[in-house]
């Protein structure tokens, strides 16, 4: 298991949010066109206090999905983090768990892995709350350090 604290600015904004409880999503990115791709990855999200706003947390072997990849899983995360969300600000403290995935010694590619994570991450929102960050600070559920 790798620890991996992720430098996504926050820009200080006031307006903020985060989730309320764990949830799992899971993204495929196959293609097998011109522009050929495989990354396949599922990621469990979890509440999370900080000193950082995000930590991304390496729980797969390197059979599953090779090192080299991880900067298009850091890049997908990065993507969904910088969009402003309908219910109030960036998402931010937030620890996103690498626990499964699978890769194409041939048709594997960064751009792949950027793709499979960002839907794993909206995937995965849409199995929780997001919240304001305030509230969260007061009401924390489920939180596992």
């Amino acid at each position: 298991m790798h620890l991996i604290p992720l430098n996504i600015p926050d820009n200080n904004l006031p307006d903020k949010c985060t989730i309320k409880m764990p949830a799992t999503g899971k993204g495929r990115y196959v293609r097998q066109t011109a522009c050929s791709g495989f990354g396949i990855i599922t990621l469990r999200l979890e509440p999370y206090p900080g000193p950082e706003p995000f930590l991304l947390v390496w729980q797969v072997a390197q059979e599953q999905i090779p090192p080299e990849f991880i900067p298009g899983v850091v890049e997908g995360i990065r993507q969904v983090a910088q969009q402003e969300r309908a219910e109030g600000g960036r998402l931010t403290y937030i620890k996103v768990r690498v626990i499964d995935g699978s890769f194409h010694p041939v048709d594997s590619s960064v751009q792949a892995y950027t793709r499979a994570t960002f839907l794993a991450f909206e995937e995965a929102l849409t199995r929780t709350t997001i919240i304001p960050f305030i509230e969260a600070e007061t009401k924390p559920e489920n939180f596992t350090p």
